[in-house]
């Protein structure tokens, strides 16, 4: 049986970072030859930190090309030449989609959440096989591996729904389909476990901890032990990692909950939460098409949006603009849609024809909020011909015009399912449900 490192032996996991020297060693071809030359010039300019970092040389188009071809046919012979939409400068030189780093997490798993922390030195990444990685970029090697591997499906194969880094960067919040949210030191440590409720409770508010697994967490914007939770027990809460730590396990309980509205008080899953910049509001994407927000006080919504997406449909992603009144959501009935709260009985502007059957597909603004980027997924018809083409991609559309600026091919036959701009490094990474983390820049 072939080993992970031997098979990254046979075929780099690292794509584009830069190219092996040797690989004309054998060949008289004098096409070949100058294609090596280029070759040894470009890896003299790189070294694998800029590409975290730091500029690297501008190549012009044609030398990009040529690299990019005698890779693709060396390492990857099924992707058509024609595919260099990832190679070519993009149409706003703003768009960091010109080099890609391409490493995995784990083969044949869904990289459903990916986070970066405020320092731009650590990466987490979490997988369908419900492990955790902690990438640091200040170590990664030519074949990069993680620093440290953390396994939180509670050996239920629990799949893991989110991760979120405190303001701090000291430590994140790792959301499993158990019910219970684990806070995860930067070192991969588990300092804290929140609560289980307890299903027997008739009233839900009486209960301290989510009953049903957990569908999504993100951290405070801006406070550094605040976070909140979603789950399939229909309520979102929030924790505060300093309150006082109960029964055997240590664990602790939430500090306010919220309990959105269902039809004959049934109880659905919450698939996404979300706050807003400062904090102050609380919004949750609910597997019957609403949408619901409340105050950090509310128990039940402020503001309830019903059909905001097809009933049944699950909304994977809310994200809230800098002025806090405008937010995009995103939702398996293949659309992404932008709303207004000071008019929210209907959304500004419906993007359609994003195919994508991920329950976790995100949104993620670029971080002048110019753009809004969206991933899709390869669906194959009932005929077995793919929709939307064989590859998957990252749809970029203006923020202003509403129109599609660009869309990038990433991989054939997945889904596009994480993302993240970051500022500093202005670097745009992309998880997909194949196992690939993809560094854009």
């Amino acid at each position: 049986m072939i080993s992970e490192e031997e098979e990254i032996e046979e075929k780099p996991n690292v794509e584009y970072a830069y190219l092996p020297s040797n690989y004309f060693t054998e060949s008289e071809n004098e096409e070949d030859d100058k294609a090596q030359q280029i070759i040894n010039e470009y890896n003299s300019k790189i070294k694998l930190p800029k590409i975290f970092g730091e500029n690297i040389p501008e190549l012009n188009d044609e030398i990009k090309q040529k690299i990019y071809n005698i890779y693709i046919n060396k390492y990857n012979p099924n992707s058509p030449q024609e595919n260099n939409n990832n190679i070519k400068s993009s149409k706003n030189p703003s768009i960091p989609m010109s080099h890609v780093v391409r490493f995995y997490h784990t083969k044949k798993t869904s990289i459903n959440a990916l986070d970066i922390d405020n320092s731009n030195n650590r990466l987490v990444t979490g997988s369908s096989d419900g492990t955790v990685k902690i990438w640091d970029f200040n170590s990664l090697t030519r074949r990069p591996k993680s620093n440290h591997s953390v396994d939180c499906s509670e050996e239920k194969d629990f799949p893991v729904v989110s991760v979120s880094w405190a303001p701090s960067g000291g430590f994140f919040l790792v959301c499993t389909e158990s019910a219970q949210a684990k806070v995860i030191s930067r070192e991969g440590v588990e300092e804290i476990s929140c609560l289980k409720g307890d299903n027997y409770l008739v009233d839900i508010r009486n209960t301290k901890g989510h009953t049903y697994g957990l569908r999504d967490g993100k951290w405070h914007p801006l406070e550094k032990n605040v976070f909140l939770t979603s789950s399939a027990d229909s309520t979102l809460r929030l924790w505060d990692i300093y309150s006082k730590q109960l029964g055997i396990d240590s664990d602790i309980a939430h500090k306010n909950i919220f309990k959105v509205k269902t039809l004959k008080n049934k109880k659905i899953p919450i698939n996404s939460c979300n706050f807003n910049r400062d904090g102050k509001i609380i919004i949750g994407g609910v597997n019957d098409g609403s949408i619901q927000l409340f105050t950090t006080k509310s128990y039940l919504p402020q503001i309830y949006i019903p059909n905001a997406h097809e009933n049944n449909s699950e909304i994977s992603s809310i994200v809230f603009m800098e002025n806090n009144r405008n937010f995009y959501s995103r939702a398996t009935d293949n659309t992404m849609k932008l709303w207004d709260l000071r008019k929210y009985t209907k959304p500004i502007k419906i993007f359609d024809n994003l195919p994508s059957k991920s329950y976790k597909t995100e949104i993620c603004l670029s971080p002048d909020e110019d753009y809004v980027l969206t991933g899709t997924s390869v669906i194959k018809s009932k005929n077995k011909k793919n929709i939307e083409g064989e590859y998957s991609k990252v749809k970029i559309f203006s923020t202003v015009s509403h129109e599609l600026i660009n869309s990038y091919d990433i991989l054939p036959n997945s889904s596009v399912i994480s993302l993240k701009w970051r500022k500093k490094i202005n670097q745009i990474l992309v998880g997909t449900d194949n196992g690939y983390i993809n560094i854009y820049f």
